[in-house]
């Protein structure tokens, strides 16, 4: 299921035009973690497929790294300092790349050495 499925029952983001096409799954910071841990379970190609959702809405690969990048908004809250920051977002990159280039083992070491470098700058 997608994290947001049952916000669309909120009213507010009803009028603010929300809907199933444009929510993101993440939403917080927590989700944020969370969603980290559904990457490094599902990637590369090993995302489920939700019943709910059209095919061309189905989470793949560059998906769930776009994900990724536009949640570091709620990661960038809690970390001081711009080269921390700066370090996540290399840690991130890295990582996609090695998807891409298909070093999953570097790719999987990679994202995990991002979430621990997120749970321990947002301390």
């Amino acid at each position: 299921m997608h994290p947001n499925e049952s916000a669309l029952n909120s009213p507010s983001e009803k009028e603010a035009g929300l809907n199933s096409d444009n929510l993101p799954w993440i939403h917080s910071f927590e989700t944020y973690v969370d969603f980290i841990s559904y990457v490094l379970l599902s990637a590369p190609d090993d995302f489920p497929y939700e019943d709910f959702l059209r095919d061309d809405q189905q989470m793949n690969l560059d998906k769930a790294f776009d994900e990724l990048r536009n949640g570091l908004v709620f990661v960038e809250t809690r970390v001081k300092g711009a080269e921390i920051l700066s370090r996540l977002k290399s840690l991130l990159d890295d990582s996609f790349l090695a998807y891409q280039e298909g070093n999953e083992s570097t790719a999987a070491h990679l994202l995990q050495d991002f979430e621990a470098a997120v749970l321990r700058a947002s301390r």
